[in-house]
């Protein structure tokens, strides 16, 4: 007998997501094969992500699948939506949630924008042309010139599968500064693709630019993602990046019922 389950859909800057309330365990039939398939744009319902909402001891958890059906790390923009998600079921707690890389606060910004805070990041690692540094999830950060001419599929994909990050692989991000403005477009492991945004690729590429200006003190980064435009706000002392938050709009997208295929 078929099995359905009720999913809400959230993009934040373009970065969808397909979120379950899992408290039940209703959702734990799904295998990474059939969680692949949900995100499937063609034959599921599409999304760049799966998102369970659960509750432990400690309070809420994010447990957060790539679109590959495997499980994934850290989210930014999908820790984003999960809180929206929890607010829009009346269950949102002001002490914050629990993912992968531990506890998270949140706060609501305004109606439609989310913020969350992010774990303290060391400085990064210069590997040649590139930066690398773990925002909740690792990440190789790459400026370049001409970033709309940039073929991110080609040069994402071989820094993803480079020898050096494996096994896990990493995510890979390519920023341009054009007039005064952060550019970044992101290459998505597990999606294993482009994304329009990713949340904690841009907290990744706004520690590394005020890293390569050795600019100290508060900073509120503006980046334009090809979904829409981010902020991550943070402080940097020189040797660490603290109170690092990731800013920015999410959209309820639908509610909705999906069947497991016979």
């Amino acid at each position: 007998m078929a099995k359905t389950l009720d999913f809400s859909k959230y993009q934040g800057t373009g970065n969808d997501f397909v979120l379950l309330d899992n408290r039940s365990g209703n959702a734990e039939f799904l295998t990474p094969q059939l969680r692949a398939l949900l995100c499937h744009r063609k034959f599921g319902i599409g999304a760049d992500g799966l998102i369970f909402l659960e509750e432990n001891d400690q309070g809420l958890y994010m447990r957060y699948f790539n679109s590959d059906g495997n499980t994934g790390s850290l989210c930014g923009n999908g820790s984003r939506c999960f809180v929206r998600f929890c607010m829009d079921l009346g269950i949102w707690r002001e002490e914050g949630f629990y993912a992968y890389d531990g506890h998270h606060k949140a706060r609501l910004m305004s109606k439609d924008r989310i913020a969350i805070a992010l774990s303290n990041v060391s400085l990064p690692e210069e590997h040649g042309r590139d930066w690398f540094l773990n925002t909740g999830s690792p990440h190789v950060v790459r400026q370049v010139q001409d970033l709309e001419a940039l073929n991110v599929y080609a040069e994402g994909t071989l820094t993803r599968h480079a020898g050096r990050y494996q096994p896990g692989g990493t995510n890979v991000n390519f920023i341009e500064e054009k007039q005064g403005r952060l550019h970044i477009r992101t290459f998505e492991r597990g999606v294993e693709d482009e994304t329009l945004s990713c949340g904690t690729g841009a907290v990744a590429s706004a520690l590394v630019w005020a890293s390569l200006k050795k600019t100290a003190g508060k900073h509120l980064q503006l980046l334009e993602t090809r979904g829409g435009r981010l902020e991550v706000d943070f402080t940097f002392d020189g040797a660490k990046f603290h109170d690092v938050w990731l800013i920015g709009p999410v959209v309820h997208v639908m509610d909705g019922k999906w069947m497991r295929p016979e």
